[in-house]
């Protein structure tokens, strides 16, 4: 995963997300009480950390539209799924500003998460993020209606990078929570040339899905 923070609303909560090439869909988790899928009404679990709360945003807008669920397949990692079942998270579509690393997206959609499973929550403790902005294609959203735009869209739509590119650095170091130096860095709009050397070998998307791309051994 790759976690990063990001800042939500008006004045600005920071959130703690992943950001997922396999998914367009972004979802925050919702900072009252979270219903636990599967478990009768009592099953339900204390706000989670990094947690948004659409009270305290003065351009929060509901959209007003039936709930949602979006679900992770886990069936590369049959342990997993075989244990927990998928990754799900349940809720309701909204917009509101959203912030990257001071790239400001107006009436941004995402979905404010109310309802987890097991799997989604066990991950959400034992990682560093709580919360999904989705990289992929617009056809990869399960959520999305007509008319609204992924993240990175918007970005490219309020021209606010110079180029429709996005990439990732890592390097060496061991994740961990209290880690007090970057672990890698996301650049959209471009590349860091400090992080790699010689030049660039650009090959098409063969699926405009999951940027999916033909390789040869």
């Amino acid at each position: 995963m790759y976690a990063a923070t990001i800042t939500v609303g008006t004045p600005p909560q920071t959130i703690r997300v992943n950001f997922d090439t396999s998914s367009s869909d972004s979802w925050v988790p919702y900072s009252g009480s979270i219903h636990l899928a599967g478990y009768p009404s009592s099953g339900t679990l204390g706000p989670l950390p990094f947690a948004f709360n659409p009270l305290n945003s003065s351009t929060y807008r509901d959209a007003r539209l039936p709930a949602v669920n979006i679900t992770y397949p886990f069936s590369k990692i049959p342990n997993l799924s075989r244990t927990y079942g998928d990754a799900s998270v349940a809720g309701y579509l909204a917009s509101d500003t959203l912030n990257i690393a001071g790239l400001q997206i107006p009436n941004q959609n995402f979905t404010v998460v109310n309802e987890v499973n097991v799997l989604t929550y066990l991950y959400s403790m034992l990682s560093t993020a709580n919360g999904v902005i989705g990289l992929a294609y617009p056809s990869a959203s399960t959520v999305l209606p007509s008319g609204n735009t992924p993240v990175f869209q918007n970005l490219i739509k309020n021209r606010l990078i110079p180029q429709p590119v996005f990439a990732f650095h890592f390097n060496n170091q061991q994740l961990s929570l209290n880690a007090t130096s970057s672990i890698g860095e996301l650049t959209l709009g471009g590349t860091d040339p400090t992080k790699y050397k010689g030049s660039l070998t650009w090959t098409p998307v063969t699926e405009k899905r999951f940027w999916q791309f033909n390789v040869q051994w």
